[in-house]
């Protein structure tokens, strides 16, 4: 993992232990929730429009890979729907959840991030199908909207 994404999973991870000591547990999610939609909008718009999710989730292997992932992208398109399953064998937050003693690390993550994709995005529709933190062994993800609505 590249030091600049190590830093930025690292400080993630330290917001949140700020927020849950000063407020709980609940309102340090909550507070974490706000503006992601945003930043996905800013990261993800750019790489989705105008072409299929799986060509546009291909786009971003390369950013996931600085953050010490190994993602897989399979076109799942069928039945009027542009869908993509994005398949991540390695999960960098596992370690970093260990050490700020959190069970997993899915709750400030991938819950907030697939949530975030579907407020910044709302003709698509995401879901984890599977999570190493719960004893799977890849994290599986499921995005899909009508294949007309390629914006």
């Amino acid at each position: 993992m590249k030091t600049e994404a190590a830093k930025q999973l690292r400080q993630r991870f330290e917001r949140f232990a700020e927020l849950r000591a000063q407020y709980g547990t609940a309102k340090a999610i909550e507070m974490m929730r706000s503006g992601q939609a945003e930043v996905q909008q800013k990261l993800m718009g750019p790489l989705i429009s105008g072409v299929s999710l799986a060509e546009g989730f291909r786009q971003s292997i390369t950013i996931f890979e600085e953050f010490g992932m190994n993602m897989e992208v399979v076109d799942i398109s069928n039945q009027g729907k542009d869908a993509v399953l994005e398949i991540q064998r390695v999960c960098p937050y596992m370690s970093l959840a260990r050490e700020f003693g959190l069970q997993t690390p899915c709750q400030i993550t991938c819950d907030l991030e697939v949530e975030a994709v579907q407020q910044a995005f709302p003709n698509m529709k995401g879901r984890i199908l599977s999570k190493q933190a719960c004893g799977d062994c890849v994290c599986v993800f499921k995005y899909e909207r009508d294949r007309n609505s390629q914006n």
